[in-house]
């Protein structure tokens, strides 16, 4: 029996492991449609599970109890393999959570083997559900039946959310501007709204030139098609190219650890070093591109309170303000030679699949979501198909130049974000991260990106008649989360 709870216990880990990292942190399942079912598969092993892992821990089904325990044991097994049919059928699963799963198979058949004789044994003795104690087996099993009931619940409400009907979001949402077809030059391609962009555009039958550093990850995200084409430096294009727009995307990410030294000069390099390559390309090209859009942020303007922030603000001095004013400014060159510049200052981007929502997601998930110090700040936030529609306005609207304010017209503070997002997932928001943890972790990212906010509001956009598709957060969570 005490290797048969070895092997119980290295099944609970490695099954924890593919949980959380696999089907939460990878795969985000609880965010797919196409992942309903197999919600609804694992909710109900995991409720199986708890029964298993608690029942081998502490009890013995003994008499006519065994063949229910066995049945059990059966019902397990065959859900298993429904999963495995239905998981081939609704996604493709990355090799590691293959080689998971093999040894899950094995592990198990192992641990059924092993309890055969041990069941024969049970069904021998008299009826009765007879107490045991396996010592440390006894409270890991304890751990593990009363830890993975957290997983049936949200599992079981993460699959009755995606059942539901989406509501209405909008009267007047409406499709992407069209216009006629262009040359289009695209850095950062590949990254969170890069890909979403490149989509877009393809689908409206543009011709993009992507600079990609990995053309293995660039052919899975778009395929092969005779109007697209990669590139993996500048100098690959000869000065006889001909592009209408050429938008900048590339930049290392801001808000992950801490800023050392190091770590700010890398988000520089990565930003200004591509931005005067393009700059250099557009000075010697024969043709140059009609509109040229560089990407920014609204951290030009630096930390405020509850000051409204528009594309006439000053910028407050801070890193994030020094690092989006020199971008700024190095993109602001080409304006020379006679191409019009569009410097878009996205907010915070949500969507399905990256950003910074993606991130939020698996904390809320597990109900340890909370609000960050005391919830005042301003989170200026933007739904991913927003930020491609402004772009898309930007291309088609000739009038538009300078900054513009790619964030959604109502900005929440942060302690509104916490209770809209928990409400979505089903999830309490009760919990609270101390400003000076973050401090501590985080050091100066703290101050700037996650304790002081901003109220950037898209006037320059609004004016020139763009509509929202996601004017309201509400509504931009129900088309990335579910209906609340």
């Amino acid at each position: 029996m005490q290797t048969l709870l070895l092997l119980l216990s290295i099944q609970g880990l490695i099954g924890a492991y593919d949980s959380i990292y696999h089907h939460d942190f990878k795969e985000k399942l609880s965010l797919k449609p196409t992942a309903k079912n197999e919600l609804k598969i694992h909710s109900i092993r995991s409720l199986l599970y708890s029964i298993l892992f608690l029942s081998f821990g502490w009890t013995q089904w003994q008499g006519w109890l065994a063949p229910l325990f066995a049945a059990i044991l059966v019902i397990e097994l065959l859900l298993t393999l429904w999963d495995f049919v239905e998981e081939d059928r609704s996604r493709v699963l990355p090799a590691s959570e293959r080689i998971t799963h093999t040894i899950l198979t094995l592990n198990f058949g192992v641990i059924l083997a092993l309890f055969m004789p041990e069941l024969l044994r049970w069904q021998s003795l008299p009826t009765d559900l007879s107490l045991v104690d396996h010592g440390i087996y006894s409270w890991i099993m304890t751990v593990y039946g009363v830890g993975v009931i957290p997983f049936a619940i949200r599992e079981y409400i993460s699959f009755r959310r995606l059942g539901r009907k989406p509501k209405k979001i909008s009267d007047n949402k409406n499709s992407y501007p069209s216009m006629p077809p262009q040359n289009i030059l695209i850095t950062g391609g590949t990254g969170f709204i890069g890909q979403s962009l490149c989509n877009a555009l393809l689908s409206q039958g543009h011709t993009l030139t992507l600079l990609v550093r990995d053309y293995v990850k660039a052919a899975t995200l778009f395929g092969s098609s005779s109007r697209l084409t990669f590139i993996s430096s500048i100098d690959q294009l000869k000065d006889t190219d001909r592009f209408d727009t050429v938008i900048n995307l590339a930049g290392e990410p801001i808000a992950t650890g801490r800023w050392n030294q190091r770590k700010k000069q890398l988000i520089k390099e990565s930003r200004f070093d591509t931005t005067k390559q393009i700059v250099h390309y557009i000075k010697t090209t024969h043709t140059k591109p009609k509109l040229f859009i560089s990407g920014s942020a609204i951290g030009y303007y630096g930390p405020r309170e509850d000051e409204v922030i528009t594309e006439s603000s000053p910028g407050t001095p801070c890193f994030s303000n020094e690092l989006c004013a020199q971008w700024e400014a190095l993109a602001q060159q080409v304006q020379y030679f006679g191409v019009r510049v569009c410097l878009l200052r996205t907010g915070i981007v949500l969507g399905k699949t990256g950003g910074v929502l993606a991130s939020m997601l698996i904390p809320f998930s597990y109900g340890l979501g909370g609000k960050l110090g005391d919830g005042r700040q301003w989170m200026s936030w933007i739904h991913i198909e927003d930020v491609v529609g402004i772009i898309l306005e930007l291309m088609r609207n000739e009038y538009i130049s300078g900054p513009i304010n790619a964030t959604a017209p109502n900005p929440v503070n942060n302690a509104e974000f916490t209770r809209v997002l928990g409400k979505h997932l089903y999830r309490p928001t009760v919990l609270k991260m101390p400003g000076f943890v973050l401090r501590m972790v985080m050091g100066e990212v703290a101050d700037e990106l996650l304790l002081v906010g901003l109220k950037a509001i898209p006037k320059k956009i609004t004016d020139n008649g763009y509509q929202f598709l996601y004017p309201h957060l509400s509504d931009a969570l129900v088309n990335i989360i579910g209906p609340g």
